[in-house]
């Protein structure tokens, strides 16, 4: 299924908040300046991401059971270019109206999402392995039952994934973790023995910490308190693209995370950057992400740097066999 965005000049796909901001920046920041790019975390949504007195706006553009496309609260439109032309006339609950689109620089086309490359092939496999069919009626049967099927396979396309490696134990994970070179941010993602639930596990500091992410009867994943994703394979690769911000922050101190573990002979993906340990830097943004954390000289020592810690969102069922100690004086009570 084509994206509906790609013919757009102002369309830039899959980039990042930060990368957005960056092409806002250089086009001159004026009122109502905008772009529109992939969303991270809804399948088939986007991000409209605009200026209004030198302030960054980002707004998710859901796409709905029926096809079309809406803001949270806003009124449903048949595609992103009639949303975006409605938004021109009317700001609509906006910071202001859209007024200039910051259009991609010649020659360069929209950055492809980690699904992008694999999508139209995993539909046409399973149309024809569902149906049997062939030739012209499997064209037609694409055509027909692509938006259906095209949400079904998404939801299995972290299996092609070469950072997931299905259900190995902690034991397991760790022990390929530290197998050959053990940079920070090395990680894998895995499946656990619990139904609907998921682990992922990465290296910091040449120890290897476990963080589980859940599959909520929503259908939604996201690892405890976090940002919620439609599919599991968004889990990664929307925190790849965040480089230092992030809605889900583990922690303060950033890590370059190197290419993942493979599985099998696949070629890994690319570098990323992460935190540790989830917290609550304040206020939301328009778009339900958090802001940048404010740098302030040299950070002090953090939990997840002492030969001692275990994350709060480690697997119960997994620490049973390990003997931990709260240092009571040391817990406080979040507000």
């Amino acid at each position: 299924m084509p994206d509906a965005a790609a013919h757009l000049p102002f369309y830039y796909g899959s980039i990042a908040r930060s990368e957005a901001e960056e092409h806002l920046k250089l086009a001159g920041m004026a009122d109502g300046l905008f772009l529109l790019r992939q969303c991270l975390r809804s399948l088939g949504g986007y991000v409209l991401s605009m200026v209004c007195d030198l302030q960054f706006y980002h707004y998710p553009i859901e796409r709905q059971l029926n096809g079309t496309y809406a803001i949270l609260g806003g009124k449903a439109h048949c595609g992103p270019e009639e949303l975006c032309e409605f938004y021109s006339k009317d700001a609509d609950g906006l910071c202001c109206p859209l007024r200039k689109p910051c259009n991609r620089p010649s020659g360069v086309e929209p950055q492809p999402g980690v699904f992008d490359s694999m999508r139209d092939n995993m539909v046409r496999e399973y149309v024809r392995q569902t149906w049997r069919l062939e030739g012209d009626a499997l064209e037609q049967a694409i055509i027909s039952q692509a938006p259906q099927v095209e949400k079904l396979v998404a939801t299995m396309a972290h299996e092609r994934m070469p950072w997931y490696h299905g259900n190995i134990s902690r034991e397991e994970a760790e022990r390929r973790l530290y197998s050959g070179a053990q940079p920070d941010g090395k990680f894998l993602l895995r499946e656990k023995k619990e139904n609907r639930a998921y682990a992922l596990s990465l290296m910091y500091g040449k120890t290897v910490y476990h963080y589980r992410v859940d599959h909520d009867k929503s259908g939604k994943y996201s690892i405890p308190e976090g940002t919620k994703f439609d599919t599991l394979w968004q889990v990664p690769g929307w925190v790849a693209l965040q480089r230092d911000h992030q809605g889900l922050c583990w922690g303060a101190v950033s890590l370059s995370l190197s290419p993942p573990f493979p599985n099998e002979a696949i070629s890994p993906l690319s570098t990323f950057s992460s935190f540790l340990f989830q917290r609550n830097l304040g206020p939301l943004n328009a778009d339900g992400y958090t802001p940048d954390p404010v740098g302030g000289g040299k950070s002090r020592l953090l939990p997840m740097d002492t030969s001692v810690y275990e994350s709060p969102y480690s697997d119960p069922e997994e620490l049973k066999d390990k003997k931990l100690f709260l240092k009571r004086d040391h817990l406080m009570i979040d507000e």
